[in-house]
């Protein structure tokens, strides 16, 4: 094979690249055929077909590997279930297209506020519980005070409403605490 020396512009149009990118090229492989560095003054000196079958063969390497990395991907099943519930085999992209219709059908109940996070349901629901439990309190307060019940009598009937708002508090945030859900929104309607 006849040798053609060119200088690093003349590899660069031989190469159909940019100069810059012929001079990324020495960078990245450090491998690549030179005749003669340059800088300094110095010009750069290549073997134009040595350094075309390089690059092609480090074409080819790369191929070969996306091939071999391709193939290995191949192999593998994912666990996602081809079928819909009457046991029909549903495609991938129509799989797809129903997660982003479920996503969307989520973010409209958000914004509609039919769909809330658990923790903003407790966060009310500790609000109205401490008001109501104030209201009751007063309203106990009065109704003691107009029909003259002892002290005794008022502390007991306290005491059995605390009881009771603490047992309702209790069974309600058990009632919204799932373990699988953790803080995600839930349907206030099931």
């Amino acid at each position: 094979m006849l040798m053609v020396e060119v200088n690093l512009d003349q590899l660069s149009q031989q190469l159909q690249c940019s100069l810059p990118t012929a001079r990324k090229l020495i960078q990245d492989y450090p491998d690549l055929p030179v005749i003669e560095r340059g800088g300094m003054g110095k010009q750069w000196r290549f073997d134009a077909g040595a350094v075309i079958a390089f690059l092609q063969a480090k074409r080819d390497e790369e191929l070969a590997l996306a091939a071999q990395r391709n193939e290995a991907l191949a192999q593998l099943t994912l666990p996602i279930s081809r079928r819909d519930e009457t046991g029909a085999e549903v495609s991938l992209d129509d799989k797809l297209k129903a997660v982003k219709l479920r996503a969307a059908e989520r973010e409209e109940l958000k914004e509609s506020r039919f769909l809330v996070p658990t923790h903003e349901v407790r966060d009310a629901l500790e609000k109205a519980f401490r008001r109501y439990g104030q209201m009751q309190n007063s309203a106990l307060d009065r109704v003691c005070k107009a029909h003259n019940l002892p002290e005794a009598v008022k502390r007991v009937l306290e005491r059995e409403f605390a009881e009771a708002r603490t047992a309702f508090v209790r069974d309600t945030t058990a009632a919204l605490a799932t373990k699988e859900d953790g803080d995600e929104p839930r349907s206030l309607f099931g």
